[in-house]
């Protein structure tokens, strides 16, 4: 459901964005590379969501996201954390 409210160069631009929005693990742990906490710090511009908000849909890639050391706290552009996020999408 949050595909909707993407811009149309959305994986051009966020490729790993796109793959925690879509579940993929293999192609997320590959775009973050060896020092993964780093890239998923890095993911993070002033328009974008935390990767963790955007694989709410996926538990698995959620885990694993957490694991390499995503913050559960980041607050993303819409002023929400992951779990504000996935309580307002019914995904608790």
């Amino acid at each position: 459901p949050m595909a909707a409210f993407l811009a149309p160069d959305f994986e051009a631009r966020h490729a790993a964005h796109a793959a925690a929005l879509a579940g993929k693990a293999g192609d997320l742990w590959a775009r973050l590379g060896p020092n993964p906490k780093a890239a998923i710090a890095a993911a993070r511009g002033e328009v974008d969501e935390p990767l963790l908000s955007l694989a709410l849909e996926h538990p698995a890639v959620l885990r694993g996201l957490l694991v390499r050391g995503a913050d559960p706290n980041a607050v993303g552009a819409s002023g929400f954390t992951p779990l504000m996020s996935a309580a307002r999408l019914g995904l608790t």
